[in-house]
């Protein structure tokens, strides 16, 4: 029995005795797991603890380049985790997410690192605590990486950046200055705001605002406006609003896009009278310009009645503006034109020569409107029905407009006496000479731009073209090649083809370089074939080809008169200089040449006696050959649009 029971005995303890120490095996491991917890922990306490007193030892010695390099990490860490979520985020649902096994880095005694934390001028110990950082560029495909999430996101500020607003704002200045308008924004959007991340203040808004004014974008002008109120710059008590809105309504009037300038003009118009804001004198000329170069001419008169209301007496640029507006009235605008013109004189103001041209453009353009506010015009009165003009009809003018002694006792003006064309206005205002000489009178040169709308309200009159001319050559004026081109055109219209000669004769004689516009009025005056080639020839001496335009006039005129000879000299000059034919030029060939075959066909109509027989073969001869002709050198023409 005993015998038996002795080898389990056996057994069993030394079963119980391998189960004995895997237990004190698994309890040691867990107290060394323990401990190294503990120490861990005590460890990190002790870092929280150290970096605490070695922050506040050093906060008092650390220099701006030290904060600037905190400050970047921690944005720089910050943009890194926004990055990482944003990506994670959209590409969810068409990247599968790898499986990514999380090592846990070995177990080490940071004793001596945290100890080196304790050192105020020891940096980049950080690495050596926390172990190597595994990269993540595997986790994404390299082919979807964005560059621009790389780059680390700066808010606008303004400061801590490369340069202060103020610096953009000056170079945005010189940039304008040097007529660089468009790199000057560039400079506000690409440069300060993209790259430098450089929040703008209100000058750098206010000299964008101006830059786009002076090149007419009213667009980008009241995009610029937005932002300036998103930011809270739009103060309307501040003093640099005043030049904000005087820049806004410059833009509105350069504006090419008519319809909306006005409508943002006026709405723009009837907040700021909602908000109580209060013009000065140079945004009030600001407005009435705007609404005037678009067209309103209603507008700025209410806009000078609200200035004069105010307190504000108008100036020079003031009466240019209301001038504009005048010439914008076609109906009775010319009337308008003399009362501001009026009250521009009595106030002793000093007229430039932009007043002029502007009083010229009503007189071409406009005219003096009913009889009976004609009447009261000439009489020196003050018409009634437009309210908005009162306070600028104070009298008339002694030197321009007549005096009402001058006028009979019934003060009635005959109806033969009202000027209704151009030239009896500008005798109303003492015709060529008195104008001129009264221009003198206030020390002022006409220029190109007086001259050319001068020209212009002459009428038919040669003789008064060449007495306008003859005075600006003794009194030195300016003439250009542009004024003789009216000149050229004007006296073409009105079949004077002998005047338009002596015109351009004149033009040579000043040694002036004629244009393709000068080629393109000429053009329009020659009759014959020997004309038509003398000037082809002309232009191929200076080395100029002649246009479409050009041709086109030559072939009008050589159309009318059915000289098909002069029309395949045309036709050979578009071959030979590879000039395609509108369909004008084709229109006006095929036009001569119906009416050729027109009067061949009534011809054959009428009797062999009545016939007139020289007349009708010479004209039949010519028509067959030209025809024959240009279905070939059509055929060629189009042969070549195929094949271009």
């Amino acid at each position: 029995m005993n015998s038996l029971w002795r080898p389990l005995t056996y057994r069993a303890l030394l079963t119980f005795r391998c189960h004995l120490r895997r237990e004190l095996s698994i309890s040691s491991n867990k107290d060394e797991i323990l401990q190294e917890c503990s120490i861990q922990k005590r460890n990190e306490n002790e870092k929280l603890i150290e970096e605490k007193k070695r922050t506040e030892r050093s906060s008092s010695s650390v220099d701006d380049g030290k904060q600037d390099l905190i400050r970047t990490l921690i944005q720089n860490d910050s943009k890194s985790f926004q990055r990482k979520i944003r990506i994670k985020s959209e590409k969810k649902a068409t990247i599968r997410q790898p499986k990514v096994e999380i090592q846990q880095p070995p177990t080490k005694d940071h004793s001596e690192s945290f100890a080196a934390l304790g050192d105020p001028d020891t940096f980049g110990t950080l690495s050596d605590m926390i172990g190597p950082i595994a990269s993540s560029s595997q986790e994404y495909p390299e082919e979807e990486s964005d560059d621009e999430l790389d780059r680390p996101y700066l808010r606008l500020s303004k400061v801590d950046r490369k340069h202060i607003p103020t610096w953009y704002a000056f170079k945005m200045k010189k940039l304008a200055e040097r007529g660089q308008y468009r790199d000057a924004l560039d400079m506000f959007y690409n440069v300060m705001m993209e790259q430098d991340r450089v929040e703008p203040d209100e000058y750098c808004y206010r000299v964008a605002i101006s830059i786009c004014a002076t090149i007419g974008d009213a667009k980008q002008a009241w995009k610029l406006f937005n932002e300036m109120k998103e930011r809270g710059y739009t103060d309307l008590t501040q003093p640099f609003m005043h030049k904000v809105v005087t820049s806004l309504f410059e833009a509105f009037g350069k504006s090419v896009e008519r319809e909306k300038s006005l409508y943002r003009a006026t709405q723009f118009r009837r907040s700021l009278k909602e908000k109580g804001f209060s013009p000065n004198l140079f945004t009030y000329n600001s407005m009435m310009m705007a609404f005037a170069r678009q067209g309103d001419y209603v507008t700025p008169f209410e806009i000078a009645d609200e200035m004069l209301a105010a307190g504000l007496a108008p100036n020079e640029q003031s009466y240019a503006a209301l001038l504009m507006a005048a010439a914008a009235n076609v109906d009775s605008g010319f009337a308008m034109a003399v009362r501001v013109w009026q009250k521009l004189r009595r106030d002793r103001l000093k007229v430039g020569l932009h007043h002029y041209n502007l009083l010229l453009r009503a007189v071409r353009d406009c005219s003096i409107g009913p009889p009976d506010v004609a009447e009261k015009v000439l009489l020196g009165e003050e018409p009634q029905p437009q309210r908005t003009l009162a306070p600028l009809s104070l009298g008339p003018d002694v030197e321009l407009i007549p005096s009402p002694e001058s006028v009979p006792a019934a003060r009635k003006v005959p109806a033969s006496l009202i000027p209704t064309s151009a030239p009896d206005r500008l005798a109303y205002l003492g015709g060529i000479h008195g104008l001129l000489n009264e221009m003198k009178r206030c020390s002022l040169t006409p220029d190109t731009k007086t001259l050319s709308i001068l020209v212009r309200c002459l009428g038919s009159s040669q003789e008064m073209e060449n007495a306008l001319v003859q005075l600006a050559i003794d009194r030195n004026y300016p003439l250009d090649t542009d004024f003789f081109n009216q000149l050229i055109s004007r006296r073409n219209r009105r079949k004077d083809f002998l005047g338009a000669a002596l015109a351009y004769d004149q033009l040579k004689e000043r040694q002036l370089k004629p244009n393709m516009m000068t080629f393109g009025v000429v053009a329009m005056g020659c009759t014959t074939r020997q004309q038509g080639r003398l000037l082809l020839d002309e232009m191929t001496q200076l080395d100029i080809d002649a246009n479409v335009q050009v041709l086109g006039a030559l072939c009008y005129q050589a159309s009318r008169r059915r000289l098909f000879r002069y029309l395949k000299d045309i036709c050979i000059y578009m071959e030979r200089t590879n000039i395609e034919p509108n369909a004008k030029i084709l229109d006006y060939i095929e036009d001569a040449l119906s009416a050729a075959k027109k009067d061949i066909v009534e011809m054959e109509r009428m009797s062999f006696r009545a016939r007139p027989a020289e007349k009708y073969e010479s004209l039949r001869t010519r028509y067959n050959e030209f025809n024959e002709f240009y279905s070939k050198w059509l055929s060629e023409v189009q042969r070549k649009q195929e094949s271009g």
